[in-house]
């Protein structure tokens, strides 16, 4: 494991629960897309079918990290959400154990890789011109 990669992974866990406190059955995709929007970078422009397979992805993912997590953790990262807390801040102020640690490393490893998978090669370029630019120096 890539250890340089876990605040990327902390991240894109925290920007999956984000939806955490909505319901998964809500009838308009819009909030769902514009968070998509927010969390892709910028340059990348996604059609609509790449979309949709990435919003079902991430609506897996969200099962998959909750029914990882505690009542508790859920409720725990809800409250700090609903007072105002970053949701990355919220995430990372929730005690896992190295089992849940673990469990939530393979879900998001699974997950970048199967979007991965929706991008063309041209958006895969893109994508990793962005992460480059995005590592410390």
């Amino acid at each position: 494991m890539n250890y340089k990669k876990l605040p990327l992974l902390a991240s894109a866990i925290a920007l999956t629960l984000i939806a955490l406190p909505h319901n998964a059955n809500a009838k308009t995709p819009s909030t769902s897309t514009q968070q998509l929007a927010q969390a892709q970078p910028p340059s990348i422009k996604l059609s609509a079918k790449q979309q949709q397979d990435i919003e079902k992805i991430r609506t897996k993912v969200r099962t998959q990290v909750k029914n990882v997590m505690t009542k508790q953790q859920i409720q725990q990262i809800e409250a700090a959400m609903k007072a105002g807390q970053n949701p990355r801040d919220a995430f990372a102020n929730v005690k896992f154990t190295q089992q849940q640690q673990q469990s939530l490393r393979q879900i998001m490893i699974s997950s970048q890789k199967e979007m991965e998978g929706v991008l063309t090669a041209e958006q895969k370029k893109q994508l990793q011109e962005y992460r480059r630019s995005q590592q410390p120096k």
